[in-house]
């Protein structure tokens, strides 16, 4: 089996312990792996391998899974579980070497976890979001100005944004945002508006919404000085007025190990 091991660099010498002891894990079982600083990965580097291993949280491995492009499947491995949430995360340091038996084995599944495609005036932009898009002023104080069309309804708005997620997002800044919880492999995504401003000169009457896999969201920009950004990590997509973005279900998932 040939892994790729995609990490987070160690900020302490807990981390930097925790670090050598799944290396040395994976040269006792004999398994051949290719190490990558996820700050320096590339699509190509992501290619060739049986299965890819985000080690660090849950940013290190949205970062990884920005560029996987194909079925390899992805299993994290929670680097700090102390200071790490670990939502996407399946194993961490002290159960790896378990994990990692059954994963040799093939003692797993393999669930197809959706992501969001962007389009930016028709345009695919390169990274799929595994947790959401934010669409919105770069500088989040600025008030943000669209318009869409919902089941035949326009509605132009101001608010501090738009988020627009995936199930796996469901569980992070749309929950916190106000949306609801979707199982990790749900065909359906979801659009929050975050802190509607409501006026005579404005609508705000659809602030939550959840689309059917095959659904399309367009949004039209009203504003100057705008971005589209996956899973909160560079890089941010600038659009001014009179952009349109479009986001739908993209027809590449990641493959995502389950244990049971």
């Amino acid at each position: 089996m040939k892994i790729l091991l995609s990490y987070m660099k160690p900020k302490n010498k807990l981390q930097l312990g925790y670090f050598e002891k799944v290396k040395n894990v994976l040269k006792k079982y004999g398994v051949q792996f290719k190490i990558k600083n996820r700050e320096t990965l590339k699509d190509s580097g992501c290619k060739g391998f049986d299965i890819i291993i985000s080690l660090g949280g849950d940013g290190t491995f949205l970062r990884t899974s920005h560029h996987v492009k194909d079925n390899t499947p992805m299993f994290g491995v929670n680097l700090d579980t102390l200071y790490k949430e670990g939502f996407l995360l399946q194993s961490n340091v002290k159960n790896f070497e378990k994990d990692l038996k059954k994963i040799l084995n093939k003692k797993y599944r393999l669930v197809k976890v959706n992501r969001l495609q962007a389009k930016l005036n028709g345009k695919i932009l390169p990274h799929l979001a595994l947790n959401e898009f934010y669409i919105g002023f770069k500088n989040a104080y600025f008030t943000a100005r669209y318009e869409f069309t919902i089941n035949g309804k326009t509605e132009f708005q101001k608010s501090s944004g738009l988020l627009i997620g995936s199930g796996a997002g469901s569980n992070g800044w749309i929950k916190s945002a106000g949306g609801k919880v979707l199982p990790l492999n749900s065909n359906k995504f979801q659009m929050v508006v975050r802190e509607p401003y409501c006026s005579r000169a404005t609508q705000c009457t659809i602030r939550k919404k959840i689309f059917n896999k095959d659904d399309k969201l367009k949004i039209k920009s009203e504003m100057k000085g705008g971005i589209i950004v996956a899973d909160s990590l560079k890089p941010e997509y600038a659009f001014n007025k009179g952009h349109v973005v479009e986001i739908s279900v993209s027809k590449k998932p990641i493959s995502y190990v389950k244990f049971s």
